[in-house]
């Protein structure tokens, strides 16, 4: 026999399903195909402040697109999976970019910007600014471990998330992990979509 008080629970949670999900548990981002296998946070930490170098070699940190939900992506020019996931980065930066969205792709190449530059020229990519980090500082502050990685980065300045894999990152899926941060960025009243 089932005791009575474990109906009577089950039929209370039952029934804030039905008629107030808002007062269940926040439900965390869409996790489906290549995306499987991001990781989110359980508590999130402050994004790490080292400094990179932009397309003019003009020092920059993350702190600078605060108010932006971002995707942080380390790759280098030498790293087959990171060229395969790049053209799918530039797509998502066009699809986003208006909502809040920036994808910041760090390259770890110590050679310089130039052949970033040219590695993305040659590409066509039309979205995405070159970035740098040839000493991999920025890299190590993050743990980095593996090429690619990507790291969502909410309006706040926080790491939500990581996934150490290429992805298609403008499919349906990565789309859906996105918006899930721009929206609950613009809830929070955090996002700066203009910027």
């Amino acid at each position: 026999m089932i005791p009575r008080s474990w109906i009577r629970s089950f039929c209370l949670a039952a029934a804030l399903t039905l008629v107030a999900p808002d007062l269940l548990a926040e439900e965390g981002p869409p996790l489906q195909g290549d995306f499987r296998d991001f990781t989110p946070l359980a508590e999130p930490v402050p994004a790490p402040g080292d400094r990179f170098f932009d397309s003019q070699e003009l020092p920059v940190s993350l702190a600078e697109f605060r108010g932006r939900v971002l995707l942080v992506n380390f790759w280098a020019t030498w790293c087959p999976p990171c060229v395969y996931e790049m053209p799918s980065l530039d797509r998502l930066q066009g699809a986003l970019g208006g909502e809040g969205l920036q994808v910041i792709a760090v390259s770890v190449d110590s050679e310089g910007i130039d052949i970033v530059r040219s590695f993305l020229r040659d590409l066509a990519v039309q979205n995405l600014e070159a970035y740098i980090d040839p000493l991999s500082k920025l890299a190590r502050s993050f743990r980095v471990g593996a090429l690619p990685t990507s790291y969502v980065v909410d309006a706040e300045g926080r790491v939500r998330g990581m996934l150490r894999s290429p992805a298609e990152w403008d499919s349906d899926e990565g789309l859906a992990l996105l918006r899930h941060y721009l929206e609950e960025a613009a809830a929070s009243g955090a996002l700066d979509s203009g910027g």
